[in-house]
């Protein structure tokens, strides 16, 4: 048997999840041309052909007239135009034009982008020898992008729907919006022993950042080795060219059954198709039923990396030939990454010591490529503080500052870190004591500096606050800690520990000090009642001590010399029975 060729094209799609969505939009506006409405200058027409042709780069965007009747009028791009084509809602089907693609981009050293526009839903379909969305040539770029759906299906199995016509390798194709959904409308033959003939219809080498390819997976299928492989447990795994690295995001569900997707390089050697009957190579259980879907994430580094597709085919029951081997081109593009723009806390900032507390914050926006935080202490201060994972240990009160970080998350090599302050708050102990540490003592006209502790030295609060209860005679007065008294006497004063006793009861003790008089001698007495009695009468004796500001000026009365009067006293009452002359003394003691 002759060889039969088949060279297979980079498939790059994303494809978001299959939901219904109802969807309402404006009614799409432009020139009618041909079956197209189209708003833009740079075109032409070939009504023969049925082709619409952008000539130029300045926005041309282009509808159906009626986007429900499919048209077999397409779109090319004229050769070297960085065309800038809008899809806002067409619908267009070639598969009754073999060869033809419902949209082509030649080989330009250009970028060539298709805009899908918001809220509008866009099919190409191809017939056998084309692929839907072409794209021609090693040179230039393909961009798929806006916020459309793009529906893309083509009728031959060697192909794929988006990349490469037959016998070319393509260039790049990057998908950086969109919903973009690929199809396979190939139907698997089934010879006389009910064994499906295959072919390797997937180059599943690389996917921008986020995007999702959907597989229809049945009885008849194959993927390329570089693709979708399995091992003897039927565990699917997405491998790639030598070189080609990638980091994987989920694990998905097909019917009851979970695939990974495996990070890692990988080379091939045989490969694994998906066929339950008679595939010449380990193949995925019957598990894995026909019409179940496998989605899969990766996100792949830049580069180029050339690689061969393989193909078998069945000549007759359980006779295969091959493997045939086409070599084809794979440029990977390292997808734009949406940053993250900023980290909410979601937890408590606020925890006892010795309590432990699970932290909580999620990454905005929500779309951001990378989301996942990693905790880290950026400053335990005096709490001690520890963590596992998201969990925070704080044996001791104060405040520790964490940093919540996301790798990537402000592009790639650079990660996005924001910082939160979790106060601990320390385990209560009470003051039970204030001892004093300073005099008891002053002189009046002096100062005192005041100074005391609180116990036990583990109290929560030992901070000393001082008044004065009770001044009595020392006209004292504080600033601060400072105890000013003028004149003699006590002061009674109060030591306060503010919550020292509990949250808003302080814990106070009082202290008195002894202010000591400077020392003012009397010099003089003088006297203030009469020289002169009767006898046989009393005289209440009267006088007072010089000067006024003597320290001490009480006055005690005493007979020196009765003579003849036969005096006496009674504190300070003189009495004298009979006639004469008393002399009496009037002292003050310590009045010297």
């Amino acid at each position: 048997m002759m060889r039969s060729k088949r060279f297979l094209a980079l498939l790059t799609a994303l494809v978001m999840l299959f939901l219904p969505l109802s969807i309402t939009t404006e009614a799409a506006t432009g020139t009618p041309v041909g079956d197209f409405l189209v708003d833009g200058a740079d075109f032409v027409f070939n009504a023969e052909r049925g082709l619409l042709e952008i000539t130029g780069s300045s926005p041309v965007t282009v509808s159906n007239q009626n986007p429900d009747a499919p048209t077999w009028h397409h779109i090319a791009v004229a050769p070297d135009v960085a065309a800038n084509l809008t899809l806002a809602g067409v619908n267009i089907n070639t598969s009754d034009m073999s060869g033809v693609p419902a949209i082509s981009v030649p080989d330009s050293a250009v970028t060539v982008t298709v805009t899908l526009a918001e809220g509008t839903v866009n099919k190409l379909r191809s017939g056998d020898a084309a692929t839907a969305l072409q794209k021609l040539g090693t040179d230039g770029q393909l961009k798929i992008t806006g916020s459309g759906t793009l529906n893309v299906t083509d009728g031959d199995e060697a192909l794929s729907s988006i990349g490469a016509a037959p016998d070319s390798i393509n260039a790049k194709v990057v998908i950086e919006g969109g919903s973009v959904f690929v199809n396979r409308l190939a139907s698997q033959p089934v010879n006389a022993s009910n064994t499906a003939v295959y072919r390797y219809v997937f180059k599943a080498a690389a996917y921008p950042n986020a995007s999702v390819v959907s597989m229809n997976i049945n009885g008849g299928q194959g993927f390329s080795p570089t693709g979708l492989r399995t091992d003897a447990n039927g565990e699917l795994s997405l491998f790639l060219p030598d070189g080609a690295s990638v980091n994987t995001e989920v694990v998905l569900q097909v019917g009851e059954e979970q695939f990974a997707v495996q990070p890692g390089e990988y080379s091939w050697t045989a490969p694994l198709p998906v066929n339950v009957q008679g595939a010449p190579a380990d193949a995925i259980p019957a598990k894995v039923q026909p019409n179940d879907y496998i989605t899969i994430r990766v996100r792949p580094d830049e580069g180029t990396a050339v690689d061969s597709v393989t193909d078998y085919e069945q000549v007759g029951p359980d006779v295969w030939t091959g493997p045939y081997r086409d070599p084809v081109v794979i440029n990977l593009a390292a997808a734009a990454i949406v940053p993250v723009t900023a980290i909410q806390l979601n937890s408590a900032t606020e925890m006892d010591a010795g309590s432990s507390l699970v932290l909580d914050a999620y990454a905005m926006p929500e779309n951001a490529t990378n989301r996942a935080i990693q905790w880290s202490i950026s400053d335990a201060g005096t709490t001690g503080a520890t963590l596992d994972g998201a969990t925070l240990y704080a044996p001791a009160g104060g405040t520790a500052t964490v940093a919540a970080t996301v790798l990537d998350g402000a592009g790639a090599g650079t990660p996005y870190t924001e910082y939160f302050t979790i106060t601990v708050r320390s385990l209560f102990v009470p003051v039970t004591d204030i001892v004093l540490n300073s005099a008891t003592e002053m002189d009046a006209g002096s100062s005192l500096i005041l100074d005391a502790y609180a116990m036990p030295e583990n109290a929560t609060n030992r901070a000393i606050q001082w008044s004065i209860s009770d001044a009595g005679t020392t006209g004292a007065s504080l600033d601060g800690n400072t105890l000013y008294a003028p004149t003699g006497g006590t002061v009674t004063l109060a030591a306060s520990v503010p919550d020292g006793s509990g949250a808003g009861t302080p814990y106070t003790e009082y202290f008195e000090i002894t202010v000591r008089s400077l020392f003012v001698p009397v010099t003089d007495i003088v006297l203030n009642s009469a020289a002169e009695m009767d006898a046989g009468s009393s005289l209440v004796l009267d006088a007072y001590a010089m000067p006024e500001n003597a320290t001490n000026r009480a006055i005690q009365w005493s007979i020196s010399d009765a003579g003849t009067t036969g005096a006496s006293l009674d504190g300070n009452t003189l009495y004298a029975p009979t006639g004469g002359t008393v002399t009496l003394a009037a002292s003050v003691p310590d009045g010297s």
